[in-house]
């Protein structure tokens, strides 16, 4: 399975992309487990900023 953290345009979103000739299953677990290591990256840094940007924007700050 291949996993990719896309941030485009203050939009974040999980590509998960898998053999075509694998019959398989994708737990909660294992998207989470995924998250969690895309979050700490470089990509995840980016997102982590307009999660931010976007929270302060809502508050009025």
């Amino acid at each position: 399975m291949n996993c990719k953290l896309v941030v485009d345009d203050g939009k974040f979103g999980l590509r998960l992309r898998r053999q075509e000739d694998e019959n398989i299953v994708i737990t909660g677990e294992e998207i989470t487990t995924k998250v969690k290591m895309l979050m700490e990256g470089e990509e995840g840094v980016k997102v982590k900023g307009v999660v931010e940007e976007f929270r302060d924007l809502v508050r009025g700050e």
